[in-house]
């Protein structure tokens, strides 16, 4: 049960690039791909919005 780390919406690049491929922001692509989850530690988080904080919250994931 080891835990691990990503870097999640630290640049608004990024966060467009996923919303161009996926559809959806970020947190939202992880969490439906059950990607998020307790043993989950997102660092920077710089441009979460408040659905996706309520995500990261209800997985249970930390953000550093």
């Amino acid at each position: 049960d080891v835990g691990y780390t990503i870097h999640l919406s630290q640049s608004y690049e990024e966060i467009e690039a996923i919303k161009r491929v996926r559809g959806v922001m970020p947190t939202h692509y992880l969490f439906a791909n059950d990607f998020l989850g307790d043993r989950l530690v997102a660092a920077h988080c710089r441009y979460v919005n408040s659905s996706e904080i309520a995500l990261l919250g209800q997985a249970g994931s930390a953000v550093s």
